[in-house]
């Protein structure tokens, strides 16, 4: 069967399961009226969500709000808007219940709650999460996903120019994070090596999330650095009452970037319709030191989606695209005079359907299924090709969640089979490869006493079957290989008064090795490196333990974790330090596995000054060793910053501080860098004219225009990180 053939089945049984299906016809209804608690006026474009749900839907100009079509059951409702304090209520619903539900915001301009690094409560337990949203989103918006991360406590940027930087959390990156879309893995190629760049464009997120915690074993066994989701809403899950859309406008100067995002989400009848459509583009970028070529880059990525939306539930579908051509610096060790250049392609069809269960056991339950493509090129600076890869995706997903049994609450059952074909041509001798990976994961909270429990277990099944069979003398068999293996998370947290709370957990993760680690024999251009796997790698497994402490008022905010997790058989490439004998062009890199130790803490704190300022700041530091030897590669450094936000005539004026220790604890062959400290200004505003609402912020960073080096970049030998960049973003919400 060839892969034209192939899609259209797959496209075909998507559109099977978007048409079947059922349910019961039970409802309620919730409306109501946002105002302002001090001058009593009605609010528009304050979002509501039912938060158990996952379904949310944006107040009219009049402040006017309705949820349609909710099943029985007990909710927490959330109001928030850009300059207004988040409120939450408790709710009970039966059937055919019409509830009048209204909220009085306080007015908060220097609030920071579209970050939210809070105590949530799930239920049973405490989870820690990082959030941003609304004012707070568009401030933290980069070029990437990693850059629109990159203040976030625990989080640093792995780079090879701007273009493929993704983000590593307490020191673990690559498949050790799972980055996800609405829910659902990436399916690029990202995770594998330092020359792919992530398949997704922030700008048309909705939200951005770091998940830790025993909720995060539902989507991935190797989560000891939490999970990232970029919320999108390609298919919502609420019927809108009318037509509403956001215009995204950004540009910078550092690389001569411009970009734009539109997204419209409208109704048509009992169904619910989005698309949004993004296009950036850039330029070389400036360095202190000169500029920094071949890093220029184009994005378009779009999508569209159609949801049916009913008091059972919702059904929806959503074609999605990503397509991105950037280049590769050279001047280093293998490195091409004129670099590499990629051409990345990612379409993406998916289906999902929620059905509300009416049921003394089991309270929803969620399908999904999607068909992914990517496709990538990598091409000399003669334009010759290099090397080619694809990748073809089937992802199967089946969510439960369960009302409560025996004492027992937020009980959540999830299943998931991945089928892989990949592919290489060209000048890449990593075997064509077809793979299945298998996963089961429950979890479940209890309330004991003054403690709140947590847990979850999951098992994973997996199996590579290399298209050729051989014996390689260089990297041993080529065969088959079969993993299995347990993953999980126990949690207990303890609030200590009103403010204060304590939380600690322990942890087990399970990674398969991926394809490259095991088969890869030969030149990988685009990373400037000669790579051989090791077809006798095990699993890798980690046991992990953290602490947490937590205090939230009015006035301020703490979050401070401490961890530990140690790794057998923890798998990495090695650099041998010397280049490869084939290719002595190429730096020879060979994948190891070893017992390895990470540890590390971050802490993050926010003080409201007074009503008006507010003070933050954040520390994050990890160490990596092999056990029985030298450090890991890729570690970050300490890093920090503090930054004082005024607001000043409906301004908010923020000066930041953000810097990193010098790296001296190096793994083999790795180069120290120096420490840093780097001033930047951000300023920001928000407007209602008429019926749209405006939001402008505009930043400089690296004020003075400071020569440093990220120690997790591999272009860092040849020119420090980007100069003075002037950027702004302005967004149009009607």
């Amino acid at each position: 069967m060839n892969k034209q053939t192939l899609g259209i089945s797959r496209l075909a049984i998507g559109c099977i399961i978007f048409l079947l299906q059922a349910g019961s016809l039970y409802s309620a209804h919730i409306e109501g009226v946002i105002t302002d608690l001090e001058s009593g006026d009605s609010l528009a474009f304050v979002e509501i969500q039912v938060v158990e749900l996952r379904r949310g839907v944006v107040a009219h100009t009049n402040g006017e709000y309705h949820f349609q079509r909710l099943p029985a059951g007990e909710f927490t409702v959330q109001a928030s808007r850009i300059g207004y304090r988040v409120e939450t209520k408790r709710v009970s619903l039966a059937i055919n219940d019409v509830l009048i539900l209204n909220f009085a915001l306080t007015p908060d301009h220097v609030q920071i709650a579209e970050v939210t690094t809070e105590i949530r409560r799930t239920g049973s337990a405490e989870q820690l999460s990082v959030e941003f949203s609304g004012r707070k989103l568009q401030e933290q918006l980069g070029t990437t996903v990693a850059e629109s991360f990159g203040r976030t406590p625990g989080i640093a940027v792995r780079t090879m120019g701007p273009s493929p930087a993704r983000p590593v959390s307490r020191g673990m990156g690559g498949a050790r994070l799972a980055i996800l879309e609405d829910r659902q893995p990436s399916g690029d190629l990202s995770a594998s090596s330092s020359d792919h760049a992530v398949a997704i464009d922030p700008l048309l997120a909705q939200s951005l999330r770091i998940l830790r915690g025993p909720d995060a074993y539902h989507y991935g066994s190797s989560v000891m650095g939490g999970v990232v989701n970029i919320e999108r809403n390609a298919m919502l899950g609420v019927e809108p009452h009318r037509a509403t859309g956001r215009l995204l406008l950004h540009g910078n100067t550092v690389a001569r970037g411009a970009g734009s995002s539109f997204s419209l989400a409208f109704p048509i009848s009992r169904f619910a319709a989005h698309g949004d459509l993004s296009l950036k583009r850039a330029g070389d970028q400036r360095t202190p030191e000169g500029i920094l070529n071949n890093t220029q880059s184009e994005i378009v990525s779009g999508s569209i989606g159609i949801s049916l939306i009913d008091d059972w539930g919702f059904v929806g579908g959503a074609y999605s695209l990503f397509h991105t051509i950037y280049g590769l610096p050279g001047g280093f060790l293998g490195a091409h005079p004129q670099g590499v250049s990629l051409d990345l392609v990612r379409d993406v069809f998916q289906t999902r359907g929620a059905w509300h269960v009416k049921s003394n056991l089991i309270a929803s339950l969620e399908t999904s299924y999607s068909f992914s493509l990517v496709h990538q090129q990598e091409f000399e600076s003669s334009g010759a090709l290099g090397v080619e890869f694809g990748l073809l995706i089937d992802q199967f997903g089946v969510d439960a969640k369960f009302r409560p049994q025996a004492g027992f609450k937020n009980i959540r059952l999830s299943s998931s089979l991945a089928l892989r074909d990949y592919e290489t041509a060209a000048f890449s001798f990593t075997p064509d490869s077809r793979q299945i990976e298998s996963g089961i994961a429950l979890s479940a909270g209890r309330q004991m006493e003054k403690w709140e429990f947590s847990a979850a277990i999951r098992g994973d099944f997996s199996r590579v079957d290399p298209d050729v069979i051989d014996t390689s003398r260089v990297i041993g068999i080529v065969k088959p290989r079969k993993f299995s293996g347990l993953s999980g998370a126990v949690r207990l947290d303890r609030p200590l008064d009103s403010h204060w709370a304590v939380g600690a957990q322990i942890s087990r993760s399970f990674r398969t090795p991926q394809i490259e680690e095991l088969y890869s024999e030969g030149p990988h251009l685009a990373a400037y490196s000669y790579e051989f796997g090791n077809t006798t790698l095990p699993a890798e497994i980690g046991w992990g333990g953290e602490a947490n402490l937590f205090r939230k008022s009015d006035v301020n905010q703490l979050t401070l974790s401490a961890y530990a997790n140690r790794f057998s058989s923890f798998i990495f490439p090695q650099a041998a330090g010397r280049p490869s004998p084939v290719r002595n062009d190429l730096e020879l890199y060979q994948y190891m596995a070893s017992d390895a130790l990470i540890y590390g803490a971050d802490m993050s704190v926010e003080f409201s000054l007074t009503p008006s300022e507010i003070l933050q700041g954040q520390i994050s530091y990890v160490h990596g060793s092999i056990l029985g030897g030298s450090n890991l590669p890729a570690i970050p450094p300490l890093n920090f910053s503090v930054s004082f936000t005024k607001m000043l005539h409906e301004w908010n004026f923020t000066p930041e501080l953000t810097g990193a220790a010098p790296q001296r604890e190096l793994g083999e062959f790795e180069t120290s860098t120096a420490g840093y400290l780097i001033s930047n200004f951000k300023l920001s505003r928000y407007w209602t004219v008429s019926k749209t609402l405006f939001v402008l912020t505009a930043a400089v960073d690296n004020i003075f225009d400071s020569s440093y080096r990220n120690h997790l970049s591999r272009v860092k030998t040849v020119l420090p990180e980007p100069g003075r960049n002037f950027g702004a973003n302005v967004s149009v919400q009607f």
